[in-house]
C-alpha cells in the first residue's frame, strides 16, 4: 500500500496548523498591544476629565417647590403680564456743608440692629423697625400688624427692590419666607414658599426676579410667587453684603442682563438668566477674590491684587489692572473678607481686617492707587463717600473735589456713617439717632 499521498497531507497539515497558530499568536500580540495602548488612552482621557475645569459640577437643578404661594384677593387683581421694571432713587446732588433736617433717637431696646437702608418712592425702610418720610422726617409706628388673614406685612419692614409700587422682601428673622407687598397701604400680595435666610435677598435682573441666598437661586413669577426653576450648589456663594450700607459684595454681581456668582471655592459662575444654566468662568490662574458689576462689564479682584476687566457677554478679558495691592493674609483664625466697587475711573478695594479695616483707591487712568487705613471709603447710590475722624464728605469721583461735607462735631451720637443718600438727601446712622442732612434751605 502506498502511503507517500497520506504523508503529504499530513505534512502539509502539519504545516498548515504551524502557520495558522504563528499567525494567531502574533495576532493575539497585536491584540494585546492594541489593547495595552487603549487602556492608556482611555487612562490619560479619565485624568484629563478629572481636571477638566469644564466638568467642574458645583450647580445642579432642584424641585424646590414645598407648596404653591398664598395670593391674596388683591394680588389676584394684578395682571400677571405686567412688565416689572426696577424702581431706582436718584443720586444726590447736594453741594457744599449740609445741614441736618431731622433726627429720630434710635431705640436700643429693640431686638435686631440697623444693617440696610432701603429707598423707595415716599419713604426710606431702615432696619427692621423704622419707615420714614426723608422730607419732613416722621416717627415710625411700632406696632405690628398680623391680622389672621394676613392681607397686611408685618409691622418690622421686609425691604428689597421695587418696581415703584410694589415691593419684594424677605426677612430671615421674621417667618422663613418671601413676600410681595404694596407699598401704599402695606397689603401682601403674595406669600411664597421661598426660604428665607440670613443672606437672602431679591435681585431684578433684566425686568425677572430672582430670589438669592448662600448657595441656591431661585427665578420667581414676580405676581405670583410661583417658581420658574430652582438651582442649587454644596458650595457657598462667597460671603456678600449685598443690601447693607456701603452696598458691597464679594460674591454676587449683576449687569443689566447678567448674573455672576463667585463661590466659596473660587470657582466664578455665569448664570443664564432665562434658564438658569451655568457656565463656568476661565480667563486667569489667580484665584478670584470678590466682583462687581461696572457697567455692562465685570471687575475681579484675584489674589495677586491684580483687578481684570471682563466683558460680561463675551466673558473674555478687556482690560488688566495691576494695582500693586497686596491683600492681607487672615490671622488668628479670622478670614479676612473683599469687596470691589467702581464708580467712573475708580475702583475702590476694601476689606473687613481685623482689627482694623482698610481700602484702597485705584485710578485706572492714572494707574495709581491710595491706601487709606483710617477712612471708610465707599460708592453709595453713585456717590463716592469719605468718611474719616473730622468729616464725613461727597468728593468728585474723577477729581476728587469735596462736592458736600458734614462736620462730625454736627453729628448726633458716636460711630455716624452715611447709610444712605439720594435725591432727598443724606441718610446717617450713629449709635443714637437716624439723622438727615441737605443743603440749607
Amino acid at each position: 500500500m502506498n502511503n507517500s499521498p497520506i504523508m503529504l497531507r499530513c505534512w502539509i497539515s502539519i504545516i498548515l496548523a504551524l502557520f495558522i497558530c504563528s499567525f494567531l499568536g502574533c495576532s493575539q500580540k497585536i491584540d494585546n498591544s492594541v489593547l495595552k495602548d487603549t487602556k492608556e488612552s482611555l487612562k490619560v482621557a479619565q485624568e484629563e476629565v478629572k481636571i477638566n475645569p469644564d466638568k467642574i459640577d458645583d450647580w445642579h437643578f432642584e424641585d424646590n417647590n414645598i407648596g404653591s404661594p398664598i395670593i391674596s384677593e388683591e394680588g389676584k387683581k394684578i395682571d400677571p403680564n405686567r412688565k416689572l421694571v426696577e424702581w431706582k432713587a436718584k443720586s444726590f446732588e447736594g453741594r457744599g456743608q449740609l445741614k441736618r433736617k431731622w433726627d429720630i433717637d434710635i431705640d436700643k431696646e429693640e431686638e435686631y440692629g440697623i444693617s440696610y437702608v432701603f429707598a423707595y418712592p415716599n419713604r426710606w425702610d431702615i432696619g427692621d423697625w423704622y419707615s420714614i418720610n426723608p422730607l419732613v422726617g416722621k416717627q415710625p409706628s411700632k406696632e405690628i400688624i398680623i391680622p389672621p388673614n394676613e392681607e397686611y406685612m408685618y409691622g418690622c419692614t421686609l425691604s428689597g427692590p421695587t418696581d415703584g409700587e410694589y415691593v419684594f422682601g424677605c426677612k430671615w428673622h421674621v417667618g422663613l419666607s418671601t413676600y410681595c407687598w404694596r407699598l401704599g397701604d402695606g397689603k401682601n400680595m403674595w406669600i411664597g414658599e421661598q426660604l428665607a435666610f440670613e443672606t437672602s435677598d431679591f435681585v431684578i435682573i433684566d425686568n425677572k426676579l430672582f430670589h438669592v441666598d448662600s448657595n441656591r437661586i431661585i427665578k420667581v413669577k414676580p405676581w405670583t410667587g410661583e417658581q420658574i426653576w430652582s438651582i442649587f450648589s454644596k458650595s457657598q456663594i462667597k460671603y456678600f453684603l449685598s443690601g447693607y450700607y456701603e452696598q458691597n459684595s464679594c460674591g454676587i454681581a449683576n449687569t443689566s442682563n447678567k448674573l455672576f456668582v463667585l463661590m466659596e471655592n473660587g470657582h466664578l459662575y455665569d448664570i443664564d438668566v432665562d434658564t438658569g444654566e451655568q457656565e463656568l468662568v476661565k480667563y486667569t490662574q489667580q484665584n478670584p477674590i470678590a466682583i462687581t458689576a461696572s457697567g455692562d462689564d465685570l471687575l475681579v479682584l484675584t489674589s495677586d491684587g491684580s483687578i481684570s476687566e471682563l466683558n460680561a457677554q463675551t466673558l473674555e478679558e478687556s482690560k488688566h489692572f495691576e494695582t500693586g495691592y497686596k491683600l492681607k493674609k487672615s490671622t488668628n483664625e479670622m478670614p479676612v473678607y473683599y469687596s470691589i466697587q467702581s464708580i467712573g475711573s475708580k475702583i475702590i478695594i476694601a476689606d473687613n481686617g481685623w482689627p482694623q479695616s482698610s481700602s484702597f483707591l485705584y485710578d485706572t487712568k492714572s494707574k495709581t492707587g491710595i491706601k487709606y487705613d483710617k477712612q471708610d471709603t465707599f460708592v453709595i447710590n453713585s456717590s463716592l463717600v469719605f468718611e474719616d475722624d473730622k468729616q464725613i464728605k461727597g468728593v468728585d469721583p474723577e477729581t476728587l473735589e469735596t462736592l458736600w461735607w458734614i462736620d462730625r462735631k454736627d453729628i448726633t451720637g458716636s460711630n455716624a456713617h452715611v447709610a444712605w443718600c439720594d435725591w432727598r438727601g443724606v441718610c446717617v446712622i450713629s449709635d443714637d439717632a437716624i439723622s438727615c442732612y441737605a443743603p440749607p434751605k
